[in-house]
């Protein structure tokens, strides 16, 4: 059988804000630590940590969670713990099993390499088993026929159906990856959870069995995956990046953020606003989750407190990875909700959990962020150049070092061992990858390239894309708790319209598909469905990093009252070669009675000039400059107004196709 679309029965119970009635239970897997295979990984013993962390915070009893893991002492306390091994793995869903009923959940969650193994019993469709590697996963033996204590999906099966037996429901999320994409993977920032089968000692000419479809399981399930099953799942460092505390799955990070911070969710909710989340960290993502399941539109169990204050116990109990910058003022109070101000204090150091602060008031048992600095810049990291092929590529590695000599490009990090983007010489030009260091991930001249005269103007453009994708996920973040089951105050609803260059267009397609033409028109229809008045701007950022300014236009009104609906074209050209993957962004911020339109035209780095800017537009300009700039020492006196972030991605074919 295939593991993506394995049945894992989910939740039957309604969820509560209160502690849960029904016994939910938990078995948690982060591998780090592989004890025969040199395939180690920094972010899963984070992982499990924050997610038996989140699931305590939403009502899960700590007794009630197992965490198999190769590094305990990050786990809270009352937790039960074990080690990553198979046996280990299979001895847990089995008592899960045994200890679970009608009403009741099981929750399962892995994370770790993945890989895949030739189907022998042909129940796989594609020809290959998918796997999970426990800590004591071995090479290929030729006498089982199969990677020595690796976890086929088929075994996931016969404990998802013994689980099942009795009533029992059961939600498994799976932060690994069984993809061989085909995809070149450059030295990046990310990690792959993904370990090749030639590197388990897989036979290639091995034949599988002839496929045949599996059965479906009955029962209820919900199944969320950290990626497509054609792509590979990633951990990033969140601070610094030789401290193994600091990586996370980033599928793990963001999902968790919004079960800690929302109340009301279902399995649906989740997914969506994780995959949101997991989009407005970088436009160049190549990662994108997935979910089945018959109760996917079920409430997620347990409850959370939307907008709650963090928590204080000798520091604060919350670090970078809830959004939290350096320079920052919080107040204190000795109560969870209401109470008297005990005093403010500045957040003097950060890591990805906790934040140490200039002053601590005696009684001071939570906080809440009164004032919001930027986040502390750091460089844009770029690789090496790395050579694809034996063309001549003097003049382009000549145009690189004299702009390093020369210092011509602001806020980046050369030649950097573990990069944001990394750089590929490849047909005649140069490259970008996204975080992850997959070249081309959308078939070939996907990426964007740059001949040797391009440079001097293109990478001072990718790196106020970076920094500005940062600022407005912490502008975002920081005004808002939560994902909201009502959605953002603005719908935005894209339109397709085929035309033919010289203007003749078609019938509008609506909902735009995923890929248009060259010369096609782009429509968004842009309705605020809030109470309150929104103002909207509108940017593109293009595939040479160029962002621009699409509404307002000079003199323009941006601001939309209750149900108001604004149309936005767009003409979509792409005359390279290869897929051009741009993105459209729509931002809106609630507007103040008596307050001027605030529009935020003025992030466009295209070299418009444009009118003076409002508190929200010089946060974010200030939070998306290059390190050392005396802008960054403004800050929000008060917290920040709302901001909601819509991105859209836009994949140009080109336009001999």
């Amino acid at each position: 059988m295939t593991l993506r679309h394995l049945p894992l029965a989910a939740l039957a119970a309604l969820a509560t804000t209160q502690p849960l009635a029904a016994e939910t239970r938990a078995l948690l897997i982060g591998v780090g630590d592989y004890e025969y295979l040199d395939a180690d990984l920094r972010g899963p013993v984070n992982d499990v940590a924050l997610v038996a962390r989140t699931l305590i915070g939403r009502g899960v009893a700590p007794e009630a969670i197992t965490v198999l893991t190769t590094a305990p002492d990050l786990l809270p306390e009352g937790v039960v713990v074990g080690v990553p091994r198979r046996e280990a793995i299979l001895a847990g869903l089995a008592e899960a099993a045994e200890a679970t009923g009608e009403g009741d959940t099981v929750f399962f969650y892995f994370s770790g390499h993945g890989s895949q193994a030739p189907d022998l019993d042909g129940d796989d469709q594609g020809g290959y088993d998918e796997i999970l590697l426990p800590s004591d996963a071995k090479d290929w033996k030729g006498a089982i026929g199969a990677v020595e204590n690796a976890i086929l999906d088929d075994e996931l099966r016969a404990a998802a159906e013994s689980i099942m037996a009795d009533g029992a429901a059961l939600v498994a999320v799976l932060d690994a990856c069984h993809a061989a994409t085909g995809f070149r993977a450059m030295p990046g920032k990310g990690v792959a959870r993904y370990v090749e089968p030639v590197m388990l000692g897989i036979p290639e000419a091995m034949e599988a069995a002839e496929s045949r479809p599996a059965p479906a399981l009955a029962g209820d399930f919900a199944f969320l995956y950290s990626s497509q099953s054609d792509q590979r799942s990633f951990e990033y460092p969140h601070g610094d990046p030789e401290d193994p505390a600091s990586w996370y799955g980033e599928f793990t990070r963001v999902l968790t953020g919004v079960m800690a911070a929302t109340p009301d969710l279902t399995w649906e909710g989740l997914l969506a606003a994780t995959m949101d989340g997991m989009r407005k960290e970088t436009a160049t993502a190549t990662q994108t989750p997935d979910g089945e399941g018959t109760l996917m539109a079920a409430p997620v169990f347990g409850g959370a407190e939307a907008g709650a204050r963090l928590r204080v116990d000798g520091g604060l109990k919350a670090g970078l990875l809830a959004g939290l910058t350096l320079g920052s003022e919080v107040t204190f109070y000795s109560a969870a909700v209401g109470g008297a101000a005990l005093g403010t204090a500045t957040i003097t150091g950060l890591t990805a959990l906790d934040a140490t602060l200039s002053a601590l008031p005696e009684g001071a048992r939570y906080a809440e962020v009164t004032s919001l600095a930027p986040a502390e810049a750091t460089p844009l990291r770029l690789s090496a150049p790395v050579v694809a092929d034996g063309a001549d590529y003097s003049a382009i590695t000549e145009e690189l070092a004299r702009l390093q000599a020369e210092g011509l490009v602001d806020g980046v990090a050369w030649n950097a061992e573990q990069p944001d983007r990394a750089l590929v010489l490849t047909g005649g030009r140069l490259a970008v990858t996204g975080p992850d260091g997959v070249l081309d991930p959308d078939g070939p001249g996907s990426s964007p390239r740059f001949g040797a005269a391009d440079l001097a103007e293109a990478l001072p453009r990718l790196g106020q894309v970076v920094r500005l994708e940062g600022a407005l996920t912490q502008a975002e973040s920081a005004a808002k708790g939560g994902f909201s089951i009502s959605g953002p105050p603005v719908k935005v609803e894209a339109e397709m319209i085929p035309a033919d260059c010289d203007g003749t267009t078609q019938a509008g397609i609506r909902p735009a598909p995923e890929s248009v033409p060259h010369c096609a028109q782009l429509w968004l229809h842009i309705r605020n469905t809030s109470s309150k008045a929104q103002d909207v701007t509108v940017l593109y950022r293009d595939k040479s990093f160029t962002i621009s300014a699409i509404f307002p236009g000079s003199g323009t009104s941006n601001r939309l009252n209750f149900n108001e609906t604004v149309p936005v074209g767009m003409l979509m050209l792409n005359e390279g070669e290869g897929v051009a993957l741009e993105e459209v962004i729509v931002l809106s911020t609630p507007a103040e009675d008596g307050a001027p339109r605030s529009a935020l035209t003025g992030l466009a780095n295209d070299g418009q000039s444009r009118g003076a800017g409002n508190p929200m537009e010089e946060f974010l300009t200030a939070a998306a400059a290059p390190p050392g700039e005396s802008s960054r020492n403004f800050s929000f006196s008060t917290a920040p107004a709302p901001l909601t972030v819509t991105r859209i991605p836009v994949r140009i074919t080109p336009k001999d196709d």
